[in-house]
């Protein structure tokens, strides 16, 4: 078994119970490793935690440059972008954000630098550039925008309750979609409408 198979095997494992409970006997039990074994292929639980984490960020990072390169239109980026992050956030329980922030603040500090990242190189420049090609009112405060959809959408993953009780449709149309309308001028909101009418079939 590989490093990358090992971390495939964990990765689900991570998202379903978070970090704490990843145990190194709980690892080997599920690799079927020694401890010696396991000790050849990392360093440390903490290290294989580490490769995990930053296998997600990659993974989900390369989505969103594949929507950027891929689609032209700045609004179906957007709607795209949103999509692929809020699927990517929604496969964790929230244990995950918890066991990130308190027992390895270095980890989180790459997720929080990541999501900094989301918005200010990805949804800020393409609200700039929608708002520019005159899709957008021009009173929208583009920055707001970002930083609301971002702190919304995290308020929730973090609500354990909220995450259990709503599909990812509802969230998307409630957080990303019916949001997203607001800001644009009432001929263009039918891109947003057939975006979510399309991946709700």
């Amino acid at each position: 078994m590989t490093n990358e198979e090992i971390i495939n095997r964990i990765v689900p494992i991570v998202q379903r119970i978070g970090i704490k409970g990843v145990t190194l006997k709980m690892l080997t039990k599920e690799l079927f490793l020694s401890n010696q074994m396991f000790y050849r292929h990392f360093l440390s639980r903490e290290d294989l935690i580490e490769q995990v984490v930053k296998k997600l960020l990659f993974e989900i990072k390369s989505n969103i440059e594949n929507v950027i390169l891929e689609e032209s239109h700045p609004l179906m980026k957007i709607a795209k972008i949103y999509d692929a992050f809020l699927s990517f956030t929604m496969h964790f329980s929230p244990l995950f954000y918890r066991d990130l922030r308190k027992f390895h603040p270095t980890l989180n500090i790459s997720f929080e630098q990541f999501k900094q990242e989301w918005v200010s190189t990805y949804t800020l420049k393409l609200f700039a550039e929608a708002k520019q090609e005159g899709y957008l009112y021009e009173n929208v405060n583009v920055t707001l925008v970002c930083e609301l959809h971002l702190f919304r959408i995290q308020e929730f993953l973090d609500n354990t309750s909220n995450n259990n009780k709503t599909s990812y449709m509802d969230l998307f149309s409630t957080l990303i979609i019916n949001n997203l309308r607001g800001t644009l001028k009432n001929q263009y909101q039918y891109i947003f409408d057939d975006y979510f009418s399309n991946i709700s079939q």
